[in-house]
């Protein structure tokens, strides 16, 4: 049974004013707000607040929910009115588990490994924003050799973020795979590039090798910057998000009502 909670708001003023509601009404239910020893994250916002929550959570073993307070909510699945039969539900075991795949980044400098997680979405640029030139190998095997703005690696819950703006496909929530989806390619008698997504299953490694070792990486809309990048590697994490479900909203029904 889940019973202490932290809350995570994008501290704008209407999710500050769920976020005060919300705590009176968890602990009426006897629901305790915990900052450090919890069991339940809940976030109050639009999907990047959810994702900032997992991050700040250091993607712990726990169970994840979110209230909308911004205007997609993907991942946000509570609308504001239905808070009390979110309380309700919460304290009658009432709902389903999501377990949302997770991948991870492997970064090489020199013969040092620096591991990053992430729920969506990373994606690779040259540091000084010119053009990106990196081989692109799957489970060692050449894919090509990239030229272009940046390559964008989704996992299939990301495949309705950035990878959708960039005309990726979208991926059923239960189909494990990576989209590999790239920016700006370049095409010309120099350049052979493919110009779409490439949909690789997830037990599959994602290599980058970059021409130029100085990267500037984004996972889940958190920047970095890495100077002498031997490779960059891509790969399903050994690890799951447990996230609470209180809809019977189909998927197709979600894009339909939430991207259309």
């Amino acid at each position: 049974m889940l019973k202490k909670v932290k809350i995570y708001t994008n501290e704008k003023e209407k999710s500050l004013l769920v976020e005060k509601e919300l705590k009176k009404e968890l602990e009426l239910h006897s629901f305790l707000i915990d900052e450090n020893d919890y069991d339940l994250g809940i976030s109050i916002g639009g999907d990047g607040t959810f994702l900032k929550m997992v991050h700040d959570s250091d993607f712990k073993d726990i169970y994840y929910a979110g209230i909308n307070t911004g205007s997609l909510g993907f991942l946000q699945e509570t609308q504001i009115k239905d808070c009390l039969p979110f309380i309700l539900r919460l304290k009658e075991n009432d709902y389903d588990i999501e377990e949302l795949d997770v991948g991870e980044v492997v970064i090489t400098i020199n013969s040092s490994e620096y591991h990053y997680f992430f729920l969506n979405e990373v994606i690779i640029r040259n540091q000084c924003l010119r053009t990106l030139e990196s081989k692109v190998m799957i489970n060692d095997n050449l894919l090509e050799e990239f030229a272009g703005d940046a390559i964008l690696i989704s996992t299939n819950t990301g495949s309705t973020a950035h990878n959708m703006s960039y005309h990726g496909p979208i991926l059923y929530p239960s189909l494990s795979a990576f989209i590999i989806t790239p920016i700006a390619p370049i095409k010309n008698n120099v350049y052979h590039n493919l110009d779409n997504s490439i949909v690789i299953l997830c037990d599959s490694k994602i290599t980058l090798i970059p021409n130029k070792t100085d990267v500037f990486i984004t996972i889940d809309g958190i920047s970095i910057e890495q100077r002498g990048v031997v490779q960059i590697e891509v790969k399903i994490a050994n690890k799951k998000i447990k996230k609470l479900k209180f809809q019977d909203t189909s998927f197709i029904k979600k894009v339909h009502d939430k991207l259309l």
